[in-house]
């Protein structure tokens, strides 16, 4: 799981709580989790901006570093996009991944 953030960011910020629950604690034992500064990190943010360069942004990646687009597509604009207070559908997409 790649996820993109700015220090900037006041929703970034806001995710210290996703991070911080139990559950996202022990769903993430299961995944490698890699959050990369869009500040410090351009190219990398660059190539994964399909829908835009916003932040926080979060993509599920294979074993190759191949974005799982299914997990997705069936989300409106920003399809990346996890809201800080949505702490279920956090989980319900690590819990996909892990399938």
């Amino acid at each position: 799981m790649l996820i993109f953030y700015a220090d900037w960011c006041p929703t970034c910020h806001a995710y210290k709580q996703i991070f911080a629950d139990p559950r996202v604690v022990e769903q993430a034992k299961g995944l490698v989790m890699v959050r990369a500064n869009v500040d410090h990190s351009q190219l990398l943010a660059s190539r994964y901006a399909d829908d835009g360069e916003y932040v926080p942004r979060i993509f599920a990646l294979n074993d190759n570093g191949e974005q799982i687009t299914a997990l997705f597509e069936q989300r409106n604009y920003p399809k990346h996009f996890v809201p800080a207070d949505a702490k279920q559908n956090f989980l319900k997409l690590m819990r996909q991944l892990q399938r």
